[in-house]
């Protein structure tokens, strides 16, 4: 992975443009046509493009440059956790993580290669339920080559003031979040969500299960940040908000956010393979499925009030988001209680 200086990440820029047909010295690419390909949708904080190159297809994720309503969305300071977080998985080769070839902390830019014959997915539609089974199968490959411990000593979890910042402020955007979005909820009964705020710190309810230690998690797999291809291997590419948390916490997230249609058949048989995958106990994973929609919500709230959508499509987006991450909440109300309930004797007064 290049560690590049604020110069070279401008020349990298100015090469995808069309800036430079001479190359990239950069990234060692030779002269040749670089096309901006179909890419993945752009976040709120950052977006990708995907480009085909001199040397390969390659997808690079730049920072928007826009005022942060908190502290905790600094976009640079999000993306300086996920270039940590790169760097430790670079370190290992995980599967279904990105070959990271070249980063940038100032301006924030992340060079990452990309699938071959990618395709893009619409999170409005969703993804199908083979898409998820796979999303399923590649995080247990993840989880079973990575199992980060304390003695790690993994710098951007070390202090997780970015996971303490979100949680504090998601009390105070209850409110205004059930009335803004009770349109979206379906037939699910808010009342749960009052006791996911009041939950203090991640280790509240991140903490080992039985058999199933702390591993990496996103908390942001949504559909919109996989790179996938027209068959089973795909690549995760979003760690901004990544924490260490039980296994099976991002297939909730993703499921959560972006199954096309979301059943306990669909939710059973997705923690059934990644159990499998990974190795994890099967009331492990489901608990800690339970643990992953516990703090998506807890992310949610405050993101859906703080962070505006200034278009019908994004909007649109998290409307049924909301509404998917409400109906898994629902199905698996029992083992969510379960979550907010261990976390009891550190829960806000």
């Amino acid at each position: 992975m290049i560690e590049l200086d604020a110069t070279d990440a401008l020349e990298v820029l100015a090469w995808v443009r069309g800036e430079r047909p001479g190359g990239c010295v950069a990234l060692n690419a030779p002269a040749g046509s670089v096309v901006p390909a179909p890419g993945v949708p752009q976040g709120l904080v950052s977006s990708v493009q995907i480009y085909d190159t001199p040397i390969g297809s390659i997808a690079i994720k730049t920072v928007k440059r826009t005022a942060a309503p908190r502290p905790w969305l600094e976009p640079n300071a999000l993306m300086a956790r996920e270039i940590a977080v790169l760097e430790s998985l670079s370190r290992i080769r995980a599967p279904s993580t990105v070959n990271t070839i070249a980063v940038a902390r100032d301006p924030g830019l992340v060079v990452m290669q990309a699938v071959t014959e990618s395709r893009r997915v619409d999170q409005v539609t969703g993804v199908s339920t083979t898409d998820i089974e796979s999303v399923a199968e590649c995080l247990g490959e993840l989880h079973k080559t990575w199992l980060p411990s304390s003695a790690d000593r993994v710098p951007w979890i070390a202090e997780d003031d970015l996971w303490r910042h979100i949680l504090d402020d998601s009390p105070s955007c209850l409110d205004e979040f059930v009335v803004r979005f009770a349109n979206v909820f379906g037939k699910f009964d808010p009342s749960i969500l009052r006791k996911i705020v009041r939950i203090g710190d991640i280790i509240d309810v991140a903490v080992p299960l039985r058999n199933d230690p702390l591993r990496i998690a996103s908390l942001d797999l949504r559909s919109d940040n996989i790179l996938w291809s027209f068959g089973s291997k795909m690549r995760f590419i979003d760690w901004q908000f990544a924490t260490l948390a039980p296994g099976a916490s991002d297939l909730a997230v993703t499921i959560g956010t972006s199954a096309a249609h979301v059943s306990p058949r669909l939710i059973q048989s997705a923690i059934s393979i990644y159990s499998r995958a990974s190795g994890t106990d099967l009331g492990d994973a489901t608990r800690g499925f339970a643990v992953g929609l516990v703090l998506r919500t807890a992310m949610t709230i405050p993101i859906s009030i703080y962070l505006p959508h200034r278009d019908l499509v994004s909007a649109r987006k998290r409307d049924v988001a909301i509404h998917r991450l409400t109906t898994c909440l629902g199905i698996v109300s029992k083992e969510v209680s379960e979550v907010v309930g261990r976390a009891g004797p550190s829960l806000r007064r």
